[in-house]
């Protein structure tokens, strides 16, 4: 039995295609092109539930909470659970899990929850790139040097492209494999791989591993086939820029970047005349959580605070914080 959210036993391969050939035929005249069942390796013996994606160009003006009652009805559903964007239910004794994503990402997603948790695999390799790949495809993960500011920025959604970068068989990935093993050989066949990683089983990874079976399938097939292949990543990340930018080019990735370090000197020059202290002298007894909320609060009354500040001289942002403290205690009395 299945320790899930409605603890339901899991089902062998004949008895999943049964469920799918009665419910195919329902996806199949509710949601059209606009869903999309991820692909599984071929000889893939139990299922634990069946995830079906939706495109939110599904819903009509009444949300996805008039969506969620429909299918309720149409299956005849007594055991649900709803949680954002995610629909749980309880159909022929077998979960099925609802997922809605946006249009842009429905078919990235898709991709990415393919064969199970191979998605997380690819992303791991990515990471020694400074990539993210997940739903919505392959990100540029741009971090400031003080480490408090990140901002993913697009690179493609396209899966093709990301494989062919990453080197990983375009074609055995279409033609889907046989099982588990076949589906960690191709893991372990892109150039990048590196069983580190999975050696070391630090942080969260020890967590999942012991969540998910898939984990520790992979890492007693690294050691069932003595598989011992490291790659050695460069520590500075920035060096795999170039290459990134030229393989991304639509992405414009250097200019994004250059936009990116430009805010960032301005948000520097800025803590030269914004900043905790300042506020503490001009409004003595002021610290601690309430000098966080009176600071977040004065910047929150411009659309760009950085950029207001960035022009402003250092007495009229005094002028500023004390204008602005005169409503902010008024308005936020007890």
């Amino acid at each position: 039995m299945r320790d899930d959210l409605f603890k339901l036993e899991e089902i062998s391969k004949e008895r999943y295609e049964e469920i799918s050939s009665t419910l195919i035929s329902y996806l199949d005249d509710k949601f059209g092109l606009k869903y999309r069942i991820p692909r599984f390796y071929h000889e893939k013996a139990y299922f634990y539930n069946m995830d079906i994606i939706l495109s939110t160009t599904v819903l009509d003006d009444r949300g996805f909470e008039a969506l969620k009652s429909t299918i309720v009805k149409d299956l005849n559903i007594t055991d649900y659970y709803s949680n954002g964007t995610l629909f749980s239910v309880v159909f022929m004794d077998f979960q099925l899990d609802f997922l809605l994503q946006e249009e842009e990402n429905f078919i990235s997603t898709y991709h990415f929850m393919s064969f199970n948790d191979l998605g997380s695999f690819i992303g791991r390799i990515c990471r020694k790139f400074n990539l993210k790949y997940g739903g919505r495809g392959l990100d540029y993960v741009y971090r400031r040097a003080d480490g408090h500011y990140r901002r993913d920025i697009p690179l493609t959604k396209d899966f093709t492209k990301i494989f062919t970068f990453l080197g990983l068989d375009m074609e055995k990935w279409k033609a889907g494999f046989t099982d588990e093993k076949d589906m960690f050989a191709w893991v372990v066949n892109c150039p990048y791989f590196s069983v580190s990683p999975y050696e070391k089983l630090m942080g969260n990874l020890i967590k999942k591993s012991l969540q998910r079976k898939i984990l520790q399938d992979f890492v007693q097939y690294l050691g069932q086939n003595n598989i011992s292949k490291v790659y050695k990543y460069d520590d500075n990340k920035d060096l795999y820029l170039p290459a990134i930018d030229r393989f991304f080019s639509e992405a414009r990735l250097s200019e994004e970047i250059a936009n990116e370090r430009r805010k960032e000197s301005h948000v520097m020059e800025v803590r030269k005349k914004y900043h905790g202290q300042l506020v503490m002298d001009l409004i003595p007894g002021l610290e601690g959580r309430l000098l966080g909320r009176f600071m977040q609060a004065f910047q929150n009354q411009f659309d760009d605070h950085e950029s207001v500040l960035f022009n402003a001289a250092p007495e009229e942002i005094a002028q500023m914080i004390l204008k602005f403290k005169e409503n902010y205690y008024s308005e936020n009395r007890h």
